[in-house]
């Protein structure tokens, strides 16, 4: 974590997490070498544990769930 808390990823501009229906909701991602990184919805966006997030500030795990969020089937997950 950096040392101004965790770094989140917001994928579309204007959207209102506090109010999602996923809000909270924690998904589960293997990774390389057997490793397993948690994305999780927080009102601000999405943070994942994994290292790709913390040095860019965004991570694959971060962009698929939010292109899964942002379909028509989004809501489901």
């Amino acid at each position: 974590m950096s040392k101004y808390g965790p770094r989140v990823y917001k994928p579309a501009l204007g959207t209102n997490y506090t109010d999602h229906p996923n809000l909270g909701a924690e998904w589960h991602f293997k990774g390389k070498k057997d490793a397993i990184y948690t994305v999780e919805m927080t009102p601000k966006g999405f943070t994942c544990d994994c290292p790709g997030m913390v040095f860019r500030g965004k991570c694959r795990h971060t962009v698929d769930i939010g292109d899964c969020l942002a379909g028509p089937y989004g809501w489901m997950i």
